[in-house]
């Protein structure tokens, strides 16, 4: 017992030293290799596990207050994807320079982070670094979803404006007028320049459908292969 106590007031000596070094950058003081395919999950991680060791509620260390504070504006850096790819970045930048400039670098780097730190005097409780780490992630996964439905219906305006010009096109060949599928507000809309227009009409997935039947059973023609066949057993399923 009294040995794993030793053990961990040595990994915290050892990590609040490094913590507090002016030569720490963000990637350092979380433990993380600078790379581009890090992701904010993994920061996440990499700050909880070394917010285990140095937060003044799991560490009795004089300076662990202190360390935390670095750790947390460390984390602060890194957090969110744009400062994340920044701060890769510029890492890379640093590190292709000559060492007197990196140290230099480093030296003006570290300053501000001290008065940053000095100006914020951030000091998270334990109870507050679960709650925010919780925060930050369920802001990610909002985020990521409203992505994915932006892109979704981008894509859904953009094969139904594609089913508009082509049954057009072919009803004028066949002679076909009037064909009720056919919406001329929509057809001619462009989510590029009105987004804001990339509503539940023009995205009607159902509308979307009776095109793409429209044109397989009256055409015998297949949107995603972009040509015709001689029957309709020879047309690519699409239900």
């Amino acid at each position: 017992m009294a040995t794993a106590s030793g053990d961990r007031d040595t990994e915290a000596t050892g990590l609040i030293s490094l913590l507090l070094s002016s030569s720490t950058d963000s990637f350092a003081a979380l433990g993380l290799q600078p790379s581009p395919s890090i992701c904010t999950s993994s920061v996440r991680s990499a700050f909880r596990k070394r917010a285990l060791v140095v937060h003044p509620d799991k560490c009795k260390h004089s300076l662990a207050e202190e360390a935390f504070r670095a750790l947390v504006e460390a984390f602060e850096s890194l957090h969110n994807p744009v400062n994340l790819r920044r701060a890769y970045d510029e890492r890379t930048k640093t590190d292709e320079k000559p060492p007197a400039k990196r140290a230099r670098k480093q030296s003006s780097r570290a300053a501000r982070t001290s008065e940053a730190g000095n100006n914020t005097a951030r000091s998270w409780s334990w109870a507050e670094l679960e709650r925010n780490l919780h925060r930050y992630e369920e802001l990610e996964k909002r985020f990521k979803s409203s992505q994915s439905t932006k892109y979704a219906v981008r894509r859904a305006v953009s094969s139904l404006q594609q089913a508009q010009r082509v049954c057009a096109d072919l009803d004028e060949r066949a002679g076909i007028v009037q064909n009720p599928l056919l919406h001329a507000e929509a057809a001619t809309l462009d989510v590029s320049t009105q987004p804001e227009m990339a509503g539940p009409v023009a995205a009607d997935p159902l509308h979307l459908l009776q095109l793409l039947l429209y044109l397989r059973e009256t055409h015998l023609y297949c949107l995603f292969c972009g040509q015709r066949c001689a029957s309709t057993s020879r047309t690519v399923r699409i239900l």
